[in-house]
């Protein structure tokens, strides 16, 4: 579990690593990474992530994504970044939000971003995805992109707990269709004391969807709650030992 207040203290000399609304700066973090370890700054980013939205139709209480202001990129925006990534030529790039897909720009930025051949992946919550966008996807993305969903559950009811929605019938839908239109789907589980006892279930649901791969992330608690919570080292190495 990340402590805030030590993160703050020890990154305070020369960046704030924690924004004022207790959101992470990565900026800071990655300068005083290169400092700090005296690392030669590279000639070019090789992942970029690009936030396209602040909007989402989830809820999920440890959410780093700030909700307050409920702005989309607009396509003037899209295509200022479009042109700075002509010159830098990433590796890859990860398309994130809020919920991407609440962008209606999202097809002009994938279709503008194909052109560079540059590997993309895009995070999701998966309950917008329909035929229309999964068939739109299939034709735009190629086998070096993927889908990322997030899964914290294996039921609506496991699944509400931790992201605080109904909607666990439309995410299983959306990965379903994405699996049918042969797009490499990828299954992220963010691992917390409420999931942390049925992330085996979590996983046979997964290889029943028949995705590409799975994979759980640890909670970042930046935003400091009793009731969710990462759980110790020595529960997580007991859990995951049993697979």
């Amino acid at each position: 579990m990340i402590n805030i207040e030590l993160l703050s203290k020890f990154y305070q000399e020369e960046y704030k690593i924690v924004k004022e609304n207790n959101e992470i700066n990565f900026d800071a973090f990655i300068n005083n990474e290169i400092k700090r370890y005296k690392l030669k700054k590279l000639s070019f980013p090789t992942l970029i992530g690009i936030k396209i939205t602040n909007r989402c139709n989830f809820n999920c209480p440890f959410c780093f994504s700030s909700k307050k202001n409920p702005k989309d990129l607009s396509e003037k925006e899209l295509l200022h970044i479009i042109k700075q990534l002509k010159i830098y030529k990433p590796h890859s790039i990860y398309i994130t939000g809020g919920e991407p897909f609440l962008n209606s720009n999202i097809f002009y930025l994938l279709n503008e971003l194909k052109k560079l051949n540059i590997k993309l992946s895009i995070h999701s919550n998966g309950s917008l995805i329909d035929e229309y966008i999964a068939k739109k996807l299939s034709e735009l993305l190629d086998e070096k992109d993927s889908i990322q969903i997030s899964l914290d559950g294996y039921d609506n009811e496991t699944f509400k707990i931790t992201r605080n929605s109904n909607l666990f019938k439309k995410v299983i839908n959306g990965i379903n269709l994405l699996v049918k239109e042969n797009i490499y789907v990828k299954i992220n589980t963010v691992v917390t004391n409420l999931n942390v006892n049925y992330l085996d279930k979590i996983y046979e649901l997964s290889s029943d969807l028949g995705v590409n791969e799975i994979s759980f992330s640890p909670l970042l608690n930046i935003k400091k709650s009793e009731k969710i919570y990462l759980p110790s080292d020595d529960l997580l190495l007991k859990i995951f030992q049993m697979y």
